[in-house]
């Protein structure tokens, strides 16, 4: 009777009630904890996601008023710039990540049937050094050059383009060289078609945002000099915040107004701002379940402890080791953690699989999920014997005689 004291004290009604509730506890947090390292892995992916081009040492400036300004300060302003210690260039460019401002547009290559027409995006340029500062190689080509002569700036539309890697296959290059000089014909209008040569080819350039499947598309500069939107300025090492305050400065005094600067992290942070916030929260709540999980196992072993001193003393003066006992007591706390597991895999792949549906780059689901399930599991179980580990260690190191003399 007293080997089974566990039993004989209690109604089986009282054990699997709080059996249950040991279960329900790390379903929570067993649940959220395989969540959590499914969202890291997911965001891991999108925040190292490759698109091409450079994406870190580079400041974005700009201001409304900017496209008023004379092109003297403005050429003023650029010099200055690229004299700052650790600066590797400056030019005029669109003031975001590569082809956020981008629109989907009907193309045919020159001669081809009207049946023929494809969709390419179009990633605006504001002039010919764009590609250049976010260090955006070609595969063939060359880049563009801005006319030396003053009589043959045009701000108007150009009619030289480059396309992204994407674009070949569905344009009917098989190679990059093969595309070089050739024409396509783009639809600006019901009867306007504007013929633009194709002057070099990306590799493959992922345009716009980051949450976007990669498109094929064609790079066409809104000037042949250079729109005055913003700068883009590559620099290399060096203090960012440093940098940035020494082109307000330069701002300040040539054109009389402060710029409004930020990085290509912050924007593409900034594409993922709320799935970052939301990750945050599932990591904190996480660890305030699974810390609760803890405090409510311990509790429970502390219990189970004290109510079976005289069964773990009977064992002890009939041979049985500290290692019997605390592995006794550590399968008895293992087998509710196991078995929640039973129920965490199926809930935490379901919700997780919801959630990377937003996403367009996406880790497969259902070849890490099993990984990071069978993970989660361990850690679970690794936290259970660390919180009755010391506590059964404990009890079984204890005198049998202090526990069998109290009757």
């Amino acid at each position: 009777a007293t080997l089974k004291s566990n039993k004989s004290i209690e109604s089986s009604r009282s054990i699997k009630f709080r059996q249950a509730l040991v279960i329900s506890q790390f379903v929570i947090s067993g649940v959220m904890l395989t969540s959590v390292s499914i969202i890291a892995a997911q965001m891991h992916k999108v925040q190292t996601l490759e698109p091409g081009y450079q994406t870190k040492n580079i400041i974005l400036a700009t201001h409304p008023a900017l496209h008023t300004a004379n092109r003297g300060s403005i050429q003023n302003v650029k010099y200055q710039i690229s004299k700052i210690t650790g600066v590797q260039m400056v030019a005029l460019a669109m003031p975001t990540i590569p082809g956020k401002f981008s629109q989907k547009m009907l193309a045919s290559r020159q001669g081809d049937a009207a049946s023929n027409v494809i969709e390419l995006q179009q990633a605006q340029l504001a002039g010919p050094d764009d590609l250049k500062v976010f260090n955006i190689k070609l595969l063939a080509g060359q880049y563009f050059s801005a006319p030396v002569n003053a009589d043959e700036i045009t701000t108007g539309m150009q009619d030289k383009i480059y396309i992204n890697q994407q674009a070949l296959a569905p344009l009917g290059f098989k190679t990059a060289d093969e595309a070089i000089n050739q024409k396509i014909h783009v639809v600006y209008g019901p009867t306007f078609k504007m013929p633009m040569t194709i002057m070099g080819v990306t590799p493959a350039v992922h345009i716009g945002s980051f949450n976007a499947p990669d498109l094929p598309a064609f790079f066409w500069p809104i000037s042949s000099t250079g729109t005055p939107i913003g700068f883009a300025i590559r620099y290399e090492g060096g203090d960012r915040n440093a940098i940035q305050e020494k082109i307000k400065i330069i701002w300040k005094e040539s054109l009389g107004y402060m710029p409004n600067t930020w990085s290509i992290e912050d924007a593409i942070a900034d594409e993922y701002k709320n799935e970052n916030l939301i990750a945050r929260f599932i990591y904190i709540f996480t660890g305030i379940a699974i810390f609760i999980s803890c405090l409510g196992l311990y509790g429970l072993s502390a219990h189970a402890a004290g109510k079976r001193k005289k069964e773990i003393s009977l064992r002890k003066v009939n041979g049985a080791s500290v290692l019997n006992i605390v592995t006794l007591l550590l399968w008895q706390f293992s087998k509710p953690v196991l078995f929640a597991n039973i129920i965490i895999w199926p809930i935490a792949l379901y919700a997780t699989s919801r959630w990377l549906e937003q996403f367009v780059n996406r880790i497969d689901i259902w070849q890490w999920g099993p990984l990071f399930c069978l993970a989660s599991a361990a850690i679970a179980i690794l936290i259970a014997w660390l919180t009755v580990g010391g506590q059964a260690y404990l009890v079984a190191r204890e005198k049998p005689i202090n526990a069998l003399r109290e009757e």
